[in-house]
């Protein structure tokens, strides 16, 4: 008979030790937040994406806590419902009130999380059970409708160009466009080749321009009169007398 207590009160401090190791377990996989201490915050979005209880909570970047449950709201009659989190943030986190909280995703397919940006020191803390507006992040569904939209507008476009170009009249004044450019550019050509020419008959000293430049005699007979004419201005005015 004492043998088998002795067995029974072995086997069930056995089992209590088991219970304890599966406890401590659960709850270091859990993340157990009584442990460490902390504080709920609901955050308010019109558009979830996706995000489900479970989901990291990361103030830039780093996670400080976890999304502890989800409920739809349904505000005034007329308004569209929304989605709350209720989001348990670790002890010694500030969050204040005009941060900036949204869904984000880690890597193009990754696990939603709720990445909240933080805020200035000089704004208020919020508190236990204080409510923090999400900025709504872009769903799959409008990305897709806008490049429907864009490429459907690219396509009106195309085809607003190919029946604008198999119009005789169009092609004919294209061409006659096309003629007229090249003929400006055949007479930009030859200007430019005329301005080369005059240029170097300057540098040769021919012509009037290129002996005025070249001359010096001629430049020092012009500067002369020049400097007479400011020193003697009434020169300009003077005429001589018709001899009777």
């Amino acid at each position: 008979m004492l043998k088998k207590i002795d067995f029974e009160l072995k086997v069930g401090i056995f089992v209590f030790i088991g219970i304890i190791i599966l406890a401590i377990i659960v709850f270091s996989i859990s993340d157990f937040e009584i442990a460490a201490g902390g504080y709920y915050l609901k955050v308010i979005f019109n558009f979830a994406n996706g995000i489900e209880v479970g989901a990291p909570v990361r103030l830039a970047g780093a996670k400080v806590g976890e999304v502890k449950g989800l409920q739809i709201l349904y505000p005034e009659e007329g308004m569209r419902p929304q989605v709350q989190l209720l989001t348990w943030i670790e002890k010694g986190i500030s969050i204040y009130a005009d941060s900036v909280a949204y869904i984000n995703t880690l890597g193009l397919l990754g696990e939603k999380y709720l990445e909240i940006v933080p805020g200035t020191k000089g704004a208020a803390k919020l508190k236990e059970g204080e409510i923090l507006h999400g900025k709504d992040s872009v769903s799959m569904a409008q990305v897709t409708e806008l490049g429907y939209q864009i490429a459907y507008k690219i396509d009106r476009v195309i085809t607003s160009v190919d029946d604008l170009l198999s119009d005789p009249e169009v092609k004919v004044s294209f061409k006659e466009t096309l003629k007229n450019a090249q003929r400006l550019t055949q007479e930009f050509e030859y200007l430019s080749v005329s301005a080369h020419q005059i240029m170097d008959k300057i540098k040769r000293g021919e012509g009037t321009v290129g002996k005025l430049f070249s001359d010096e005699e001629l430049y020092n007979d012009i500067d002369g009169l020049v400097k007479d004419l400011k020193t003697h201005p009434w020169k300009l005015l003077y005429r001589p007398r018709d001899k009777k």
